[in-house]
């Protein structure tokens, strides 16, 4: 009866602490799941890869590292260069605008007022410096939040696609059967961590190839296929992918076919909202076995609590939550239908 009661004043106390624990280091909990959901991802391609083709698992591995990082640097190379390039023809379109060339549907502030906006949304007083450099203090240390994110992402990630056996090198200091037991219970969240991953790229194949159409086909304006590219593979990352994708894309049209400019933009938002209150519940919905409402929710309730990574990772950490009250209420049936037919 001690023994009882000793257990449950100890999970009492244990919840709240290990929530208020979790809230204080939120920003690093998730990056660490974050690196587990694609080091997860990236292992399920190498295994593909290995029982299909025959290729060596870690040479797999190494081959979808190599790939990612060319193909992110490639992106970033030939972006950069595209904007280098387009430079003076943005300049010159953007004087054009600011002449009010086209005020009739398109105006957009001199230079001058544009300049005291963005003083005034600074909110930079030549008196008074010290918020001035307290925020650029504060965006310095988020800067560096982030950059250490991704660091620990990419290196957890590194670890989870390379250990074959996970499970049994991370908790080598449990019993064998408790081990035997959470490796099982792990092959089966990875068969979801499969459905999502395949789930993310349903969707950033769609983007990329409805971009495509619209920018290259309809539009035809110069890089779609590139634009089409980045949309894409930015698809992955909320809120900033599609926002860098507008920019970029808004520039080129800009340069390209003026007066498409607000055509682009329209598109862009239309599709963005058609994947988030659409697309995403019903791919999902099939990926993970979640209700649409509870991932609408999810998404919401993550990118408000915890940012970019809370929307990018709660629809699988939901996926994978339920899969395991599931298999917990499973091993609990089982238990009690054991007991119950006893004698």
């Amino acid at each position: 009866m001690n023994n009882i009661s000793i257990k449950k004043i100890f999970t009492f106390w244990l919840v709240p602490v290990f929530l208020v624990g979790f809230w204080i280091l939120k920003d690093v909990v998730l990056a660490f799941l974050a690196g587990i959901l694609i080091g997860s991802a990236i292992r399920t391609a190498a295994l593909f890869l290995q029982y299909k083709l025959h290729f060596n698992y870690y040479l797999s591995v190494f081959l979808i590292y190599v790939l990612l990082i060319l193909l992110i640097s490639l992106m970033i190379y030939v972006g950069s260069l595209i904007i280098i390039d387009q430079i003076p023809q943005i300049i010159k379109s953007l004087d054009k605008y600011s002449d009010y060339r086209y005020a009739g549907y398109l105006v957009l502030p001199k230079i001058s007022l544009l300049t005291g906006e963005i003083k005034k949304y600074l909110r930079i007083d030549d008196k008074d410096l010290t918020a001035y450099f307290q925020r650029v203090i504060s965006f310095i240390s988020n800067f560096l939040g982030s950059l250490l994110s991704i660091v620990l992402i990419f290196v957890v990630s590194l670890y989870v696609a390379f250990t074959k056996n996970f499970i049994y090198d991370f908790f080598n200091f449990l019993p064998n059967h408790k081990l035997h037991y959470y490796n099982q219970i792990w092959r089966h969240l990875q068969v979801k961590i499969s459905f999502w991953f395949v789930g993310e790229f349903i969707l950033m194949l769609f983007i990329g190839v409805a971009t495509y159409i619209f920018m290259g086909l309809i539009l035809q304006i110069k890089y779609a296929a590139f634009i089409a590219l980045m949309a894409g593979l930015l698809e992955i990352l909320p809120i900033i992918g599609p926002l860098f994708t507008l920019i970029f894309a808004t520039l080129i049209t800009l340069v390209e076919q003026p007066d498409s400019v607000f055509f682009v933009v329209g598109f862009f938002i239309i599709i963005q909202q058609l994947e988030n209150h659409l697309l995403v519940p019903i791919i999902m919905k099939k990926a993970m076995s979640l209700n649409p409402l509870l991932i609408i929710f999810g998404i919401i309730a993550g990118g408000k609590f915890f940012g970019i990574l809370g929307i990018i990772t709660i629809v699988p950490l939901l996926g994978l939550l339920i899969e395991i009250i599931k298999i917990y209420n499973d091993a609990g049936s089982s238990k009690g239908r054991t007991h119950g037919s006893g004698p």
